[in-house]
């Protein structure tokens, strides 16, 4: 019994701690994703494939996919108290969560007049209030046609708070009555 006990503290002393995903996508690099876990100690990188690779190809199988009672949904989605409940779970997600962005692009449609079209719509966009941590860039190319650019970022989070925030959010009154309407459907 103690040892089982042990071993829960233990796998929950390591589920407290953050674990990091960053990543790296570009048009010419592919993805590239990095798992840290223990401060560092733990790294795991992972590079996906880059466009000029082609994709492996596959045996087309159509599998046989039940279909959703749509009264089912429809009667758990419009319990009482479901949609503020759900707009709590994610205010308490974002702050467990952390998020840095950082997106630089280079736009160019060949037609300079098409361009600036382009780029003002774009400018609006991006002039549009959004968090510290997430930083947007981009640039005209009024000589060439032609598109790149480059993403890096992470997500920084501890996944014990996650189930921890998530099993408090399942176990409340909506999301329980939710489930019973749409299983009674």
């Amino acid at each position: 019994m103690w040892v089982a006990l042990g071993v829960v503290v233990l796998l929950g002393a390591a589920a407290a701690i953050p674990l990091e995903i960053g990543f790296s996508a570009g048009s010419g690099i592919g993805l590239e994703m990095r798992l840290v876990w223990l401060f560092g100690l733990c790294s795991v990188r992972v590079s996906g494939r880059t466009p000029h690779q082609p994709r492996a190809s596959r045996k087309a199988r159509s599998p046989r996919k039940r279909k959703a009672k749509p009264r089912a949904l429809v009667a758990a989605m419009f319990t009482p108290g479901l949609l503020p409940a759900v707009g709590r779970y994610l205010r308490r997600l974002s702050a467990c969560v952390g998020l840095r962005l950082h997106a630089t692009a280079e736009v160019g449609l060949g037609d300079p007049a098409d361009t600036g079209e382009l780029f003002g719509a774009l400018s609006a966009l991006t002039a549009m209030p959004c968090p510290e941590s997430v930083r947007l860039d981009v640039t005209p190319n009024f000589l060439q046609e032609g598109f790149s650019g480059r993403a890096d970022g992470f997500l920084r989070f501890a996944p014990l708070r996650l189930l921890v925030e998530t099993i408090r959010f399942a176990l409340s009154g909506p999301p329980l009555r939710a489930a019973v309407r749409a299983l009674r459907a």
